[in-house]
């Protein structure tokens, strides 16, 4: 099963769309977890209110369509969305096994042309096929070229720095109500040491991407992230650095520990300065990088500013508070508490609804978790 929280609890399993609050199945569609046996359920987007009317819609895929139901039970349309597949076989135990798999193509939520209407968009190589809402679903479609290769084959004997593509985002940089495009792409000479990373920013129209902007940094980024970390309404770009050229990791081999420099590209006018403002320098065990957890997603304290909570790599979960320049050099508030060095132990949110954001602490398969809670002033 794949589930989401938006408006409601909700379930895709192998036979359509589930309300998980009290079991009441909302569409009918046989979907490709039909054919699987019992598995982990796993959290996936598949719930958003695409027309702002306060009630959520849940996508299912089935038959080559993305189906698209409103929490009440009525069919708001579907989109064509065909998948790819893999067949093989393999020994086992004396026998052969015959394992098949459907890899849905991926799909972007947004409003592409800033009618203030969520759509649904697909996106392929060079190309962006667009299924714009209106009365149903996919009320109208369109095709853009992008100004880049989402899916690029690496160019064999190439002379010079060569650019990988890392990352894309479709977001809604600048506040302008419509889809922009940024991309992170791995630069590298020869080998992966003293990788750095390039940014490009392509702003959208509705009707195409133009560029924008490019910015190159001076170490790898290992880390990206785009939030409204001071709370304008626009998109800051928030990047993890590491140096990994030889006389760091010399360096980081002899104190066995590495660090990473937060730094903040921070929106403003629409575009980004052309170098980051650092944060905060973060070091953790070289052979155990899963001992550094963190988060941004959640205010803590309040303000309207999203918070960092981490373990700062050891056995104590910290809060530090967002001070537009920087985070705090003390925590705002601690707590001695081993995380479980697995992805996915952090999860901040605002569960009650009053403007600040809740910690849970919880390891995957276990039967309990930890609810955490900043002390009223």
């Amino acid at each position: 099963m794949l589930w989401d929280i938006h408006g409601g609890l909700w379930g895709v399993d192998g036979d359509g769309v589930l309300r998980l609050t009290d079991g009441a199945r909302i569409l009918r569609k046989v979907t490709p977890l039909s054919a699987l046996g019992p598995t982990t359920p796993m959290p996936a987007d598949i719930a958003d209110d695409l027309d702002g009317d306060g009630v959520a819609e849940v996508m299912a895929y089935s038959r080559g369509r993305l189906w698209v139901v409103s929490a009440d039970g009525t069919e708001r349309g579907s989109i064509p969305a065909p998948a790819t597949g893999e067949l093989s076989s393999r020994s086992r135990s004396g026998g052969s096994a015959v394992i098949s798999s459907a890899a849905l193509p991926p799909v972007v939520i947004g409003d592409l042309d800033g009618d203030g209407i969520r759509d649904l968009l697909l996106p392929t190589g060079r190309t962006l096929t667009a299924h714009l809402t209106g009365d149903v679903v996919g009320a109208d479609k369109r095709q853009i070229r992008l100004p880049i290769d989402l899916d690029p084959r690496k160019e064999a004997g190439k002379k010079g720095p060569k650019q990988e593509l890392a990352g894309a985002w479709f977001s809604d940089l600048d506040g302008d109500g419509r889809l922009d495009l940024a991309t992170h792409l791995w630069v590298t000479e020869g080998s992966w040491f003293g990788a750095t990373a390039q940014f490009r920013i392509f702003s959208g129209t509705g009707s195409a991407f133009s560029p924008l902007q490019t910015m190159q940094t001076d170490n790898a980024a290992v880390d990206v992230r785009f939030l409204d970390f001071d709370g304008d309404g626009d998109q800051d770009l928030l990047v993890s650095q590491v140096d990994i050229g030889l006389g760091n990791l010399g360096r980081a081999l002899l104190s066995r520990q590495v660090q990473v420099e937060v730094g903040l590209y921070t929106m403003d006018g629409g575009r980004y300065p052309s170098q980051p403002r650092t944060l905060r320098t973060l070091t953790f065990p070289i052979e155990r990088t899963d001992d550094l957890q963190l988060a941004l997603e959640g205010d803590i304290d309040g303000d309207g500013l999203i918070d960092l909570v981490t373990n700062d790599g050891g056995d104590w979960l910290r809060v530090y508070r967002n001070e537009l320049t920087a985070f705090s050099e003390e925590p705002l508030a601690s707590i001695a508490m081993p995380i479980p060095r697995v992805d996915d132990a952090l999860f901040v949110h605002d569960l009650t609804g009053d403007g600040r954001a809740e910690i849970f602490v919880w390891e995957p398969g276990a039967s309990e978790g930890t609810l955490l809670r900043l002390k009223s002033p």
